[in-house]
């Protein structure tokens, strides 16, 4: 199986006596926020013939 490379993001936020350290990993290829948010509108959206959905 072929590994894909990601984009990797730390960021580290203090919120008083504690520091959280966030560590991100991002594909580089694939498909971005604004592809999934247009194929969940796009499934919720659907339906049949009947009015009801798939």
């Amino acid at each position: 199986m072929e590994k894909k490379s990601a984009s990797t993001v730390q960021m580290e936020r203090k919120i008083g006596n504690t520091t959280y350290v966030v560590t991100s990993h991002f594909l580089d290829e694939g498909s971005t926020a604004v592809d999934k948010i247009k194929r969940l509108i796009d499934i919720d959206t659907k339906t049949t013939k009947y009015g009801k959905k798939v």
